[in-house]
């Protein structure tokens, strides 16, 4: 691979890279686990071209600074690795082409060390470049690949009105997820296809330590509206979880 960067103004510097990349299929991807995930000796080694071109923007003033990061990438994989579910089991297997392309971007502020604040946002596109399947036209050619998210993004806010090493801190952090298809987009009636539902879930986390941070209590409310979320395959998540943890450090 190969890198390149070129720092245009004292607030702005953009990058761009390529590479070759290979990804060894894992062990329980060959072989299975025994229970949910069938075996696959066949599975072929995954290889693709990377392109990214992106770059950052930042600006500091005495305690205060702000940051914009944005990336585009483009990727060309064949033998794509992906799990295909089949009922309560599956197995992994390989595509022939794949083509991802997307933009991630990122925006933080932060004030001291009392005030950090975090947005991410995603957009991807994988779809299937395969034209013909076993001599036959592949009738998912261009259709967006199934089980992966294409729009989501998460926030992440933390005050903390006294010093890192001791008081109070309060942590709020959210996830969203758009709806997705969990078979072929272009397969079956779209009126009512399967399909993972929009999600939006909110975690909050609020932290006291004393004697300079050797003593800390933090409690922790995953989920807090008990918004229905699953996983990339429909399997429900847990809803709402409240814990309570305590940390002792020795200097």
């Amino acid at each position: 691979g190969m890198a390149a960067s070129w720092q245009a103004t004292d607030a702005l510097r953009l990058e761009t890279s390529w590479e070759r990349a290979y990804r060894i299929p894992e062990p329980y991807e060959i072989l299975g686990d025994g229970i949910y995930v069938d075996p696959n000796p066949a599975l072929e080694l995954e290889a693709s071209s990377n392109i990214n071109v992106g770059g950052r923007w930042e600006r500091q003033h005495e305690d205060r600074s702000l940051r914009l990061e944005a990336n585009a990438f483009l990727r060309s994989s064949s033998a794509f690795i992906r799990f295909n579910p089949l009922g309560p089991f599956g197995e992994y297997e390989n595509l022939n082409n794949v083509r991802s392309e997307g933009v991630e971007a990122s925006l933080q502020l932060e004030r001291g060390e009392r005030l950090q604040a975090t947005v991410n946002a995603t957009w991807q596109n994988l779809t299937d470049r395969t034209r013909r399947d076993e001599g036959l036209p592949n009738t998912n050619y261009r259709s967006r690949v199934p089980n992966v998210p294409w729009l989501f993004g998460n926030a992440r806010l933390s005050l903390r009105p006294l010093s890192t090493q001791r008081g109070f801190a309060l942590h709020w952090g959210t996830r969203y997820v758009h709806e997705f298809f969990l078979t072929w987009e272009n397969l079956g009636n779209p009126g009512d296809k399967n399909e993972i539902p929009r999600q939006l879930t909110h975690d909050v986390q609020a932290e006291y330590a004393l004697q300079d941070g050797r003593y800390t209590v933090v409690l922790s409310i995953d989920n807090l509206t008990d918004a229905v979320a699953y996983d990339n395959f429909r399997i429900q998540k847990p809803g709402r979880a409240l814990s309570l943890q305590g940390r002792f450090f020795h200097h």
